[in-house]
């Protein structure tokens, strides 16, 4: 396909409308063409701070489908009609930008962004200049010890920043342009970045000065649309899934010890470990990778299929394996399975999924509200309102994550009960909250990361 042809296509690829044979067609060109790459990152950031913003679920529900509705008739039209290739640009620019625009112009104006008010007293420091990338896992901050990694704004579009959690000030810089994805193990930090020729590559940085360990990847052959967020697993190895490709590295040198793809089944999830392989989702199945060579060792067909555009998300918690996804209609699905991979265990429709854990206590989704789910029988055990799209974290006994409702806050939840342990007012995020010790950390809308004392001021 020519580049006017897929462009002509993104504003109904952002939105999911695209049938999965053109959303194929669409996908196999930009893993090769930066700057239709680069048109379709805007389209999809647009529509998913729509989806996301702060009104209430109905109206957020409402306004996508109006974007949806104008977007793609106004396409339709266009394509009737015998213009000139002009005609039909300009046609699908007003859609794309006068519509989205005005949608999100509105939005923005309702409910504002950034934070609402923070107790003063409550924050220990802040550090200003995060780069954002509202409901996307590029945008993650890392704690890790005495450290805080974040992907901070600059002239070359962002760099790895490590803070020091104390004291709120910088210990280094990295120099590579990256992209975000930030994950950790003991001494490494690994990141997303763009490659010097071609697509995207996965770079480990030392903890402790920031100095570039190795490089893998950037040959662009698939490496172009939904990276994920590389996973660090036992025995020193890295995986990393990019679209329907999964890619085990070696976490001492960069080098790659295999690649094992899944044609024709949409994005697969991150991957996680088990005792003696690598487990990935697709929107069909999911799979048991061996650890040696990423040959799958068996195949499980999931009990209802799911949306084949947005990568599945994975949890294992002992011997259960949990994939949630888009279902039928505007709601989702979790399905529940052993990790063996014998049989679907359980399955039940769920508001469409944003963040999904897992622990050996319970198994707990976040969509249009925050539930917590019996292992056994998929039934709900408690349900807890709270707006935004920030991934869920569970430590202590707790499952924490920020309601971004009116001025936002940080809010904590009894894992047994539902019932609210603490909460701290003024604090809009769909970024992770994470703790050390007595402080919480947490990047707003913003960028800005806060420092938040959890215990008495």
């Amino acid at each position: 396909m020519d580049c006017q042809t897929i462009r002509d296509d993104l504003p109904l690829w952002a939105t999911g409308d695209l049938g999965e044979a053109e959303s194929a067609r669409v996908e196999a060109h930009l893993a090769s063409c930066r700057r239709c790459r680069d048109a379709a990152e805007e389209y999809r950031r647009t529509v998913a701070a729509l989806r996301d913003a702060a009104p209430p679920t109905a109206v957020r529900a409402q306004a996508l489908a109006r974007l949806r509705v104008a977007a793609g008739a106004e396409i339709r039209s266009a394509r009737r009609r015998t213009w000139a290739r002009r005609g039909l640009r300009l046609a699908i620019g007003l859609a794309a930008t006068v519509v989205l625009g005005a949608m999100i112009g509105y939005l923005v104006r309702g409910v504002g962004l950034g934070d609402g008010g923070l107790d003063p007293l409550r924050e220990r420091w802040r550090y200003e200049g995060g780069r954002t990338e509202r409901t996307s896992p590029a945008e993650g901050v890392v704690v890790r010890g005495r450290l805080l990694y974040l992907v901070r704004r600059n002239e070359t579009g962002g760099a790895v920043v490590a803070v020091d959690t104390a004291a709120g000030e910088p210990v280094w810089e990295s120099r590579l342009p990256a992209v975000g994805y930030l994950a950790a193990d003991e001494g490494r930090i690994y990141c997303v970045a763009n490659a010097a020729r071609h697509g995207l590559e996965l770079v480990a940085l030392d903890a402790a000065d920031g100095r570039m360990l190795w490089r893998f990847g950037g040959s662009g052959r698939g490496v172009a649309l939904r990276p994920s967020r590389p996973v660090a697993l036992p025995g020193g190895r890295v995986a990393w899934t990019v679209g329907s490709t999964v890619h085990l590295v070696d976490a001492a040198t960069g080098a790659g010890l295999w690649s094992r793809s899944v044609p024709g089944e949409g994005p697969l999830s991150e991957a996680a470990a088990t005792d003696d392989g690598v487990l990935v989702a697709s929107c069909r199945a999911l799979y048991g990778l061996k650890a040696s060579t990423g040959e799958p060792a068996w195949r499980a067909a999931l009990a209802h299929r799911l949306a084949p555009t947005v990568p599945p998300l994975l949890a294992v918690a002992g011997p259960r394996v949990y994939v949630a996804g888009g279902g039928s209609g505007q709601g989702g699905r979790l399905v529940c399975l052993d990790d063996r991979g014998r049989r679907v265990l359980w399955s039940r429709d769920v508001p469409l999924p944003r963040h999904l854990v897992a622990t050996m206590d319970g198994v707990y989704l976040r969509g249009t509200d925050v539930r917590a789910l019996d292992q056994a029988s998929g039934e709900a055990v408690w349900t807890c309102r709270a707006d935004g799209c920030g991934p869920l974290t569970c430590e202590h006994g707790l499952v924490q994550f920020v309601d971004s409702a009116r001025d936002g806050r940080l809010v904590a939840i009894d894992e047994r009960t539902g019932q609210t342990a603490w909460a701290i007012a003024g604090l809009q995020s769909c970024g992770v909250f994470q703790t050390a010790g007595g402080t919480g950390f947490v990047k707003t809308w913003d960028g800005v990361v806060h420092a938040v004392a959890l215990g008495g001021r």
